[in-house]
């Protein structure tokens, strides 16, 4: 259930986020001019940051409040964090690709407003910041995976060595009963 709901929280955040990106690209465009292509540029760079941030923020909340769950299913709970990864990486990306494929298609609506070579250059510019986002919150979301196993590899290490260094005390224990037991029946063997 917990899983279900950092998931649903995640993808609306996604949504909202490239909601976000979308108003601020085709609402400017809409009403713009050639005069006003600095201004489009710089709002949508402003505020794609800005839902890159949040989108990464949260994939690494849920990361963390799955990893925090260190019991006997480590193991469950190692291939559930990378499945909610995954699945969250997929989500965005159709997401991504989804509100693509709508700002071009505002654009090429809004040709007749702006010039050709205008148009180009945002949807280059588009295209490539929404690439650059993708990668950096896959790197960020892999690099989180890695640290949460490394981690859970750590603990079940410090698991194993406090187990042999139990074992090894009872051990010598054992070995020091015995032989005060050998040298108390020498003794008793002297005496009598």
């Amino acid at each position: 259930m917990r899983e279900i709901v950092c998931l649903c929280v995640s993808v609306c955040t996604c949504v909202c986020a490239f909601v976000l990106v979308y108003v601020s690209i085709c609402v400017p465009l809409c009403v713009s001019t050639t005069t006003t292509t600095t201004t489009t540029t710089t709002t949508t760079t402003t505020t794609t940051t800005t839902a890159a941030s949040t989108v990464a923020t949260i994939n690494i909340v849920i990361i963390l409040i799955e990893s925090n769950v260190i019991n006997n299913e480590i193991i469950i709970n190692v291939i559930i964090i990378i499945i909610i990864t995954i699945t969250i990486i997929a989500i965005e990306v159709a997401i991504v690709v989804v509100v693509t494929v709508i700002i071009i298609i505002t654009i090429i609506i809004t040709a007749i407003i702006l010039s050709i070579i205008d148009v180009i250059i945002i949807i280059i510019i588009i295209v490539i910041i929404i690439i650059v986002i993708v990668i950096v919150v896959i790197i960020i979301i892999i690099i989180i995976i890695i640290i949460t196993v490394v981690v859970i590899i750590i603990i079940i290490i410090i698991i194993i060595i406090i187990i042999i260094i139990v074992v090894v005390v009872i051990v010598i224990i054992i070995i020091i009963i015995i032989i005060i037991i050998i040298i108390t029946i020498v003794v008793i063997a002297d005496i009598l």
